[in-house]
């Protein structure tokens, strides 16, 4: 956003709509007027990768990993699939299974299968995703974003590398900006995280076997983009687009019906915006992206009525390319109530974030699959 003298500029409400900041372009100035914090989790070596509102669901999470169809999902992949066709892949594995590794070998980073960078010609900078929030920053200057050991990290292994399930926790290897299908569309990171999304969703219990055990409640997931939109005081709103969403159905009267609520959302980008020595950084407009769209969502939970569980907490799914990322933003009535109305905010949004996990790696997809068997787990404890 190019610099304007705000007290000749900004003289009515038009001027205001058209200067005020999207979404994807925030910073520090407008994450700081949403007064987000970001949390460190206290650490658990065996639990460290498992967002804090997800811990307790630990133990469902490591007997889903015990599954014949999760298992499958969580061996290495081997040398040749890097050269297969999607049809060769599904043939192999199965429409489910095969799609996501026929995905991963299209767009990630993968050797062999020759894929042809195509330049969409719209740079990350300037698609601002529909996302708006209607809210000023407020003012003073050396203001610094909150600081967290997660939020930065190396990633990037190779699809083949020996490592073992016991690294996890640990990205290897080198991401590169001149990688030849590092500026894939979009779409590419949307394809891989909904199919290995879908296919846990579908693979892990209570949810693995509806023909003979239905139960009450029921997660899917839809890679349709969703627009959510809320409003705070003066009618000011708050918008905003998500890639994907985790959607709940409630069973009732012989049939699952869906409902309002949304266990996580989905926001994926084409690449890393910055990369730092082969170190992906959390830059302050991904965060506020992210964090523009889980107060969107609150607000319209709570603003639209609407069946299924009003939760506290949003959790997104940060996906780029074949990474994937976890977090929780918890955002309590308290603060809505102050963002609704004229009195002084006292309240804090919290956020915590896993580190970025390779899906790549099967240690680090093992992580993954965890966070989502414990989002899956976590509906049924909800009201």
């Amino acid at each position: 956003m190019p610099s304007i003298h705000y007290f000749d500029t900004i003289t009515d409400a038009s001027a205001f709509k058209k200067y005020r900041p999207p979404g994807s372009k925030w910073s520090d100035g407008e994450l700081f007027a949403a007064r987000l914090v970001v949390r460190s989790a206290t650490a658990r070596p065996d639990i460290n990768h498992l967002l804090p509102n997800l811990r307790d669901h630990f133990a469902e999470a490591a007997t889903a990993c015990d599954q014949k169809r999760i298992r499958e999902l969580l061996k290495p992949a081997d040398a040749s699939y890097g050269t297969l066709t999607d049809t060769e892949l599904v043939h192999l594995h199965g429409a489910s299974l095969g799609s996501f590794w026929a995905a991963l070998a299209q767009f990630g980073h993968l050797e062999g299968r020759e894929v042809e960078a195509k330049d969409d010609g719209v740079d990350e900078a300037e698609d601002d995703d529909d996302m708006d929030m209607y809210m000023g920053a407020g003012e003073g200057g050396g203001r610094r974003r909150p600081n967290s050991p997660g939020l930065k990290m190396q990633v990037g292994s190779s699809l083949y590398s020996k490592s073992s399930s016991q690294q996890a926790s640990q990205g290897s290897g080198y991401v590169s900006q001149g990688h030849p299908s590092a500026d894939v569309p979009e779409q590419g990171t949307v394809q891989i995280a909904s199919a290995f999304i879908r296919y846990v969703l579908q693979a892990c219990p209570p949810q693995h076997e509806t023909q003979r055990r239905q139960p009450t409640r029921l997660v899917e997931f839809s890679g349709k983009s969703r627009k959510f939109a809320g409003k705070t005081s003066h009618e000011e709103k708050v918008r905003a687009t998500a890639d994907g969403e985790l959607v709940l159905h409630q069973r009732g009267n012989g049939r699952y019906n869906l409902t309002s609520h949304r266990p996580a959302l989905l926001e994926a980008k084409k690449r890393f915006a910055v990369i730092n020595d082969g170190e992906p950084a959390f830059t302050n407009e991904f965060l506020g992206q992210m964090t523009c769209e889980a107060l969107a969502f609150r607000l319209q939970r709570c603003q639209t009525p609407g069946d299924g569980p009003v939760d506290e907490r949003v959790f997104i799914i940060a996906a780029v390319r074949q990474y994937m990322r976890f977090l929780q933003f918890g955002i309590c009535d308290s603060y809505l109530a102050s963002l609704t109305s004229e009195d002084e905010m006292t309240d804090f949004m919290d956020a915590w974030a896993t580190q970025w996990f390779d899906l790549q790696n099967p240690g680090q997809r093992r992580s993954a699959v965890e966070n989502i068997v414990a989002l899956v787990a976590r509906q049924a404890t909800l009201g």
